[in-house]
């Protein structure tokens, strides 16, 4: 262990600076300041050495070599090639990286593990194709512990059958992150509210067979959105439940959504079947229902919420059907159909489908 009050530099005379770890594990609790780029090779698997006291790399190039482990309480503004082995993200806060580039090795079984944290890469720094790559392998099927970028305590927390994973977004400024995240939270802002509702519902992915990204509702990661997102977002028992982070995961303690949230959930609920059958980007006509006038009528009464969350989701521009009321009902049925006694007489009828009446929310 190595510990003070003052910093250590990291310089050479020419070319990069190198440390080499040949065994063992290690802790360095003073800081580190990168005054030229550096190699950090771990030879042994089993070694490893911890920069407790952070390092401050100044745009420097920091290169991950050998078959052990790397770790720093969080990286800032430091370019990252990961070439063997792993470089954590001490998993014990939610630290948010920042690096002005990232490389990492697939082949190499290398890896970034970013714990309960996130990692942003700035404009330039990375194409969104290869931090999908990255994803994808690190996902390894779900157990988020492969190669790419991974995470060690998703990895722990899916094996107890906790649903979490790493979410992924693409900046206005050019820049990409990455972060821990759970299913439907389409902006990994650590919260699963009526905002990831409307992105996942809004976005018009479902079942479109079109490529589509995390915000959108990709949260399997095989590119489309279809009925295993949605399975995904309605079964984390979060929504509108507050902050899920790791610290508030570990309670075992299983989130009860609002009786306004749990009809919003419902609402997706309803809404996916009618996606399947549309399959676009827009849901402007809706499959004609089964429910009376009156029903429907009271739906809008007692379930404003719900139907609010679908006229925002659709941008206004849903319509519900009614179908007339039953034939014991004529003083309450559209006129058509209560002057129409073919309509009466047969509801499955051309004559009985011509009464429907269509509302807008």
């Amino acid at each position: 262990m190595l510990t003070g009050t003052r910093s250590l530099t990291l310089d050479a005379l020419s070319g990069s600076a190198t440390l080499t770890v040949a065994s063992g594990s290690h802790v360095v609790n003073a800081p580190v300041v990168l005054a030229d780029a550096v190699t950090l090779t771990v030879a042994s698997g089993s070694a490893s050495i911890s920069f407790a006291g952070g390092i401050t790399a100044g745009g420097r190039m920091i290169t991950k070599a050998g078959p052990g482990c790397v770790s720093v309480p969080g990286l800032a503004n430091a370019r990252l090639a990961v070439s063997g082995g792993s470089v954590q993200v001490a998993s014990s806060s939610s630290t948010a990286s920042s690096l002005a580039s990232l490389v990492i090795d697939e082949a190499a079984t290398a890896a970034l593990d970013l714990g309960s944290g996130s990692v942003t890469v700035a404009a330039g720094g990375m194409t969104t194709a290869a931090l999908l790559v990255d994803l994808v392998a690190g996902r390894n099927g779900g157990s988020w512990n492969g190669p790419g970028v991974c995470s060690s305590v998703v990895a722990a927390q899916v094996a107890t059958g906790l649903p979490r994973a790493l979410g992924w977004l693409a900046n206005g400024d050019g820049s990409l992150t990455a972060s821990y995240a759970a299913p439907g939270d389409t902006n990994v802002d650590q919260t699963i509210d009526i905002l990831d509702a409307a992105n996942f519902v809004a976005g018009g992915k479902f079942d479109a067979g079109t490529v589509a990204t995390w915000i959108q509702g990709d949260f399997t990661y095989d590119g489309v959105v279809d009925i295993l997102d949605a399975a995904d977002f309605m079964s984390t028992g979060l929504f509108d439940a507050g902050p899920y982070g790791p610290q508030a995961s570990s309670a075992g303690v299983a989130a009860v959504p609002e009786p306004a949230g749990m009809l919003v959930l419902a609402g997706i609920g309803a809404v996916v079947p009618l996606l399947i059958v549309r399959g676009r980007h827009r849901a402007a006509e809706v499959v004609r229902g089964v429910v009376d006038a009156r029903i429907a009528a009271e739906q809008r009464r007692c379930f404003p919420a719900l139907h609010s969350f679908v006229a925002v989701a659709f941008h206004g521009d849903v319509r519900l059907p009614t179908i007339r009321p039953s034939v014991a009902t004529t003083s309450t049925r559209p006129r058509a159909c209560a002057e129409s006694s073919s309509a009466a007489a047969d509801p499955s009828s051309a004559a009985a489908a011509a009464c429907w009446e269509v509302f807008s929310i």
